[in-house]
């Protein structure tokens, strides 16, 4: 689909995270670069290049919390990918899938107001591909040769965080079934586990889930009174205190723990089997696009474009609210928990009782 803004994409992503004091020695940089390195991998479609695009407007989110994030690109590449972000907040053209591979290299500052300490950053080099050049299944459609591949295996090989990017609108089920385990075991080498001291099972593309949902909880509000209702669930969201609820608010309702159960099965295990026990594992739903702000409707869907008026283009840069991207990038580089980022149990990856049991047909 021209129209569609997810390109058919696969970076893979490597980050250092370095301590700012000038006075830092060497070696104790270099210790924080291999704690703090990154890459994100995922099949093809899963948004990988479209979260890239998000992450300077997260960074300028204000969520009222201690963080001041500063997003700066350090190369042209990656100069020339965040315009792109502008060409479809304000003129609504798309994004071209990858077809050559591409570095990009940025980093993100980061300043805890709250408790006054150093400022750090993450330096994040980026490289994006062909769709699905990592997993096995989709390697025949690529075009950039074993030796390519073997080198990205290797730069992935040596981070120290791994993000698995699936597309929650349209999962690939047989690929990451399939791939996954070959996957695991190109990457692990010759270690007995994956050498990854945190990873992020990220599932985007989720205000495509929750706007589908939404416009059939509409029709239950419309067509369905409390008394003749039979459907606990869905009677919360629409008859409780608050309703109706929108798009942005459901959002924030929904386990990712449970959502990444209900839509693909047993996928938690196969990866929390290939950590280390000791390793921190985390399960987030996010939406590069996200919702708008004023609306909570999915943004992609507001017909709030370019009038050529600087007052409707500061509006749009403004109400453009990536979901679970900023809470992402806090996890990564500084190991904070926050909803939509929930910690899968170290002993169990089973339900969690302290939200809402709300499940969405994901796959529909």
């Amino acid at each position: 689909n021209e129209n569609e803004f997810y390109p058919d994409d696969d970076p893979n992503f490597e980050s250092e995270t370095v301590a700012a004091p000038e006075s830092m020695p060497e070696a104790e940089q270099e210790f924080e670069d291999m704690q703090r390195s990154c890459a994100i991998i995922g099949p093809a479609n899963s948004g990988k290049t479209t979260l890239l695009l998000a992450m300077q407007q997260a960074c300028l989110q204000e969520q009222g919390d201690p963080y001041k994030l500063d997003f700066v690109p350090e190369s042209k590449t990656a100069a020339e990918l965040m315009s792109l972000a502008g060409e479809f907040l304000f003129h609504g053209q798309t994004v071209r899938a990858s077809s050559n591979v591409t570095n990009y290299s940025f980093r993100v500052f980061v300043n805890n107001l709250e408790k006054q300490t150093p400022e750090y950053f993450c330096r994040l080099n980026v490289t994006d591909g062909p769709g699905g050049y990592l997993f096995p299944s989709e390697r025949g459609s690529s075009n950039i040769g074993s030796s390519a591949w073997g080198s990205l295996v290797d730069a992935t090989r040596q981070a120290s965080s791994l993000v698995l990017c699936v597309d929650g609108s349209a999962p690939a089920l047989e690929t990451l079934y399939h791939g996954l385990p070959q996957l695991i075991f190109d990457l692990k080498g010759r270690q007995r586990r994956l050498p990854y001291s945190r990873a992020l099972l990220l599932v985007t593309k989720i205000d495509h889930v929750v706007e589908r949902f939404h416009e059939h909880a509409s029709s239950y509000r419309h067509y369905t009174t409390p008394s003749s209702s039979k459907n606990p669930a869905l009677d919360s969201l629409c008859f409780g205190p608050g309703s109706p609820l929108n798009a942005a608010k459901i959002a924030k309702l929904l386990d990712p723990v449970e959502q990444t159960r209900n839509l693909f099965g047993r996928l938690i295990d196969m990866i929390q089997a290939g950590l280390d026990p000791g390793a921190k594992f985390a399960v987030g739903l996010c939406s590069a696009l996200g919702f708008h702000a004023q609306s909570g409707s999915a943004f992609i869907n507001s017909t709030a474009r370019s009038s050529g008026e600087a007052g409707s283009l500061a509006a749009r840069f403004r109400d453009w609210e990536p979901f679970g991207v900023r809470e992402a990038i806090l996890f990564l580089v500084d190991d904070l928990i926050r909803h939509p980022i929930h910690e899968v149990p170290k002993k169990t990856a089973g339900f969690s009782a302290k939200s809402w049991n709300v499940r969405i047909p994901l796959h529909v």
